[in-house]
């Protein structure tokens, strides 16, 4: 009922969807399943960092991969073009790919124009 309230008064933003965001973002990240606990009057998320299996990979991430694999290096832009998304939100998928550990970025600074993206070595 509470959630309702909140939803009707404009103070969450979708009905429903946090707890199948968490939960869709650690099977993403090959964490376990957020356990979600009620205690007298209060709720409590735990969250591990703990990883339980390998990372997942949406189909765009996966093409970024496959698109690197010939060992040349791609600019953020070139990799937007073929992944059709925007500068914005490819910067963003490669940010996690790096700290996924699976390409590495090569750049003085972050809007670096000549900054290239390479698949990590196995």
């Amino acid at each position: 009922m509470i959630g309702r309230v909140f939803h009707e008064l404009g103070l969450i933003e979708q009905w429903g969807s946090g707890i199948q965001r968490m939960t869709a973002a650690c099977r993403e990240a090959g964490l376990p399943t957020p356990v979600f606990e009620e205690i007298g009057t209060h709720f409590r998320v735990v969250l591990s960092s703990v990883p339980v299996g390998p990372v997942q990979l949406d189909e765009r991430d996966r093409t970024i991969l496959q698109l690197l694999k010939d060992g040349r290096g791609r600019s953020t832009a070139q990799i937007a073009r073929v992944i059709s998304l925007s500068v914005r939100a490819t910067r963003t998928r490669l940010a996690d790919l790096v700290q996924r550990d699976l390409v590495i970025e090569v750049g003085s600074g972050l809007r670096d124009p000549g900054r290239q993206y390479f698949l990590r070595a196995s």
